[in-house]
């Protein structure tokens, strides 16, 4: 059992969204957020055509209700000088569901072209052989560059390139792929394995 993995585009609409949150830095550090500020967003719009952007203050929507109150995870309301931002994400096509995700929010083996990489082209340090720069989100809902670098023995030290067999979407991929204390697995023929730990992920049922 796993995760098939399936090829991702994006698509000229974009979900629009409200967010408030605070800096940690402004000495309002969430005290369930791992060290980062307060924050909350409320999605107003699914779909629009608008390119991808995020605006700082209000943009026009000053007088809307809609803005979150207080923070996601924990009691704290927000101030008038807290930061405002309106955002509008790119929605991606490609789901087997055929629903459009954000990038942040892909199911399982969603397998895109990250163009927006500096180095993209035949010398950069995370391309493949075609040139570009690909990406597959595992089930901890992090990302995995397919042709990046794995961690060396020592911290902030690149270790080797993933062996990478096929083309993205499907390919199998060696050694195991390690986000410590997030997911341990593997990439098999297009299919992502479940964690060899053990770990468990609820939200999102095997596909493969």
């Amino acid at each position: 059992m796993g995760w098939r993995c399936f090829r991702i585009e994006p698509t000229d609409l974009s979900r629009l969204s409200l967010r408030r949150f605070a800096y940690s830095s402004d000495a309002k550090a969430c005290p369930k957020g791992k060290g980062y500020g307060h924050d909350a967003s409320v999605v107003i719009a699914d779909a629009v055509r608008e390119p991808p952007v995020r605006k700082g203050g209000k943009d026009g929507f000053d007088p809307d209700s809609r803005w979150p109150a207080k923070c996601t995870a924990c009691s704290y309301v927000f101030q008038d000088g807290d930061q405002w931002q309106v955002n509008y994400e790119l929605l991606y096509k490609g789901a087997p569901d055929g629903k459009l995700y954000v990038l942040r929010e892909s199911p399982p083996g969603a397998t895109w072209i990250a163009d927006w990489f500096p180095d993209e082209g035949p010398n950069g340090q995370w391309t493949g052989p075609d040139g570009k720069v690909w990406c597959i989100m595992l089930p901890s809902g992090m990302e995995w560059i397919v042709y990046g670098h794995s961690s060396g023995p020592a911290k902030d030290q690149k270790g080797p390139k993933w062996t990478v067999q096929g083309v993205p979407p499907d390919v199998t991929v060696s050694p195991s792929i390690h986000q410590v204390g997030h997911y341990h697995g593997f990439i098999r023929g297009g299919i992502i394995t479940e964690d060899c730990e053990g770990k468990k992920f609820p939200k999102w049922p095997p596909t493969a």
